[in-house]
């Protein structure tokens, strides 16, 4: 090798060493003189600079170490849950890592928060609905009363939309997947009254039958669990099955029944909505309160003379928690029978929704779960049209309040508990985007899935399959799907703007194949006859159009459903029905 450099000729005739050796740098110096005499600026010769520069670069390389495991420890003892792009970055740079902590500020707080009760709200003229399509960077005080009797409302927002995944309708996992975590399959939910439950029970039908889980469904048939009467096992259609997966029809809640039925480690929710809005809606809703000419005419002049429903007149929500709902602002005991209830309902519940903040539910939802984004997205479901929403003076709302005392500081504490675990588990800004992408992904199944890209009337819904049922003075809201839509995009549409009765005959009829006939047939007779003696039977109606039978405690209640039932299966009562329906 020696021999061979030492021979090497340069083209212009000179040997490697005599080419060097005679190679002149600028400045007038050989090259073997340029690099001997060359002396670092701070005086060192070439070789004492090496072992410098390479103590230099060790120092750099222990520094960038120390600071990653600084950012680290920071994000373990702070519970910052950056992006995983951003983690990348941070991990490839530690230089990075200082800039964006030196320059990030700190995170706003989503909503006062409330230690004890709030003061009651300014005088106003009108409490009234939000408009929902206003954008909302951080929540209203906890005092706001939004009238919108589910969520937020669908808008159509065909720019952008797109076309949808090939695979599906929703292409599970592809936004926000979990990320370290094992989904939960095993849940038990109590649907509350007139809080957007209908919606919430929506996506669990949805996921459940996408997956073939197992629903506890009423025995009968019906949409009910005996409500109001409190849960007993015994009221679940069972025939041979011994394991359930899903639980989420109305029930008055008792927990020690209900893990009679449900595995262990079930997950159990719920979802409150604000009281005075809470209050209205049910007022509006529910036929035993027309004997009233207002709702201030019942708080008023009816609270001692109550229907026989009077679950839904008074403190509503702890009545569906299990607890009576009796106490008013003049209560006694009012703060220890308080006290008893929130302990209560801490300790039987996992988490605690809140309507008024939907869309920030189902994230968090979707975070306890460890469920995607697709698996929480939904039409709202069994919602009053807005024109229908009434306003309420500022006076009547305290009039609620005292008069629904034990909901309204059960909403105030477990609206405090709420955003309490969009902190801690999801983050503020995360979960800010990931609203964002909520809404996104609703514009996209909105603008392929309804027609005219908004909801519309109940007598305006031309499939008889997912039209509401009601027969209060109240105007339900429905969809139209948009025509020509493929088979399996046109059934996952459906099964998003299905009405929970029929939703739950669905699920009923696909459970229990064989004796979905007889249950539909018995709750036709029960609600002609209020006890499981039959009458006349009554025929079967055509699959398409087969509409469940809404039962409950009150037989009036019962009738503008019978009447739509009768009018699809052309059956004639006898006589002496036939004056009462």
């Amino acid at each position: 090798m020696e021999a061979d450099w030492s021979s090497y000729r340069h083209p212009a005739g000179r040997t490697m060493e005599a080419d060097w050796s005679s190679y002149r740098h600028p400045a007038g110096r050989t090259m073997e003189a340029d690099w001997s005499s060359y002396r670092h600026p701070a005086g060192r010769t070439m070789e004492a600079d090496w072992s410098y520069l390479c103590l230099q670069q060790r120092r750099r390389s222990l520094s960038i170490f120390l600071i990653v495991l600084v950012v680290c420890l920071t994000i373990q003892t702070i519970d910052i849950k950056p992006s995983s792009a951003l983690w990348k970055l941070f991990a490839l740079d530690g230089g990075t890592a200082v800039k964006y902590f030196r320059t990030s500020e700190e995170p706003k707080e989503p909503r006062p928060q409330i230690d004890g009760p709030p003061p009651p709200p300014l005088l106003q003229q009108n409490f009234t609905p939000q408009q929902e399509n206003q954008p909302t960077d951080h929540p209203p005080p906890v005092q706001g009363v939004q009238l919108e009797d589910d969520l937020v409302e669908v808008k159509s927002q065909n720019e952008g939309a797109g076309n949808l995944s090939n695979d599906g309708l929703l292409e599970r996992g592809k936004q926000n997947p979990p990320k370290s975590c094992q989904a939960k399959s095993h849940i038990v939910f109590l649907k509350t009254h007139k809080t957007g439950s209908s919606t919430v029970q929506n996506i669990l039908y949805r996921y459940g039958d996408n997956r073939d889980l197992t629903f506890a469904l009423p025995h009968n048939g019906g949409h009910l669990l005996a409500y109001p009467k409190y849960f007993n096992p015994n009221f679940v259609a069972k025939k041979d099955l011994t394991h359930f997966d899903i639980i989420c029809n109305h029930m008055r809640f008792r927990k020690s029944e209900v893990e009679k039925l449900m595995p262990k480690d079930s997950f159990y929710f719920s979802i409150l909505r604000h009281p005075v809005s809470l209050m209205e809606s049910a007022f509006m809703f529910f036929m035993n309160f027309r004997r009233f000419r207002s709702l201030d005419d019942f708080l008023d002049n009816g609270q001692n003379n109550v229907s026989v429903m009077h679950h839904f007149a008074h403190n509503t929500l702890a009545f569906d928690f299990g607890y009576d709902n009796t106490a008013t602002a003049d209560t006694s005991d009012l703060e220890t029978i308080v006290n008893q209830v929130i302990a209560g309902i801490e300790k039987d519940f996992h988490l605690i929704l809140i309507t008024d903040y939907f869309d920030e539910s189902m994230i968090l939802l979707k975070h306890a779960l460890c469920w995607s984004l697709e698996d929480v997205v939904s039409f709202k479901v069994n919602s009053r049209a807005k024109q229908r929403l009434t306003s309420v003076s500022s006076i009547t709302a305290e009039k609620i309040k005292r008069w629904n005392i034990l909901d309204w500081r059960i909403y105030q504490h477990f609206n405090t508990t709420f955003w309490n675990k969009v902190r801690s588990l999801v983050g503020e800004e995360e979960m800010k985007l990931e609203v964002s992408q909520l809404k996104e992904l609703r514009a996209k199944l909105t603008s392929t899935c309804l027609k005219g890209g908004h909801a519309v009337a109940q007598k305006e819904v031309k499939d008889k399959t997912v039209k509401p049922i009601h027969g209060g003075s109240v105007v339900i809201e429905g969809y139209n799907l948009n025509p020509n839509l493929d088979i399996q995009t046109k059934e996952e549409c459906q099964r998003m703007i299905m009405p929970e009765l029929q939703n739950t005959r669905r699920l009923y009829r696909k459970q229990f194949e064989k004796t979905a006939q007889q249950g539909w047939k018995r709750a036709a007779n029960q609600s002609l006859g209020g006890g499981d003696d039959p009458l006349e039977p009554l025929p079967v109606p055509d699959p398409q159009i087969q509409l469940q039978v809404q039962t409950s405690a009150d037989s009036c209640s019962r009738l503008p459903d019978l009447q739509v039932y009768l009018s699809l299966t052309g059956w004639t009562p006898p006589l002496e029905l036939s004056s009462l329906i």
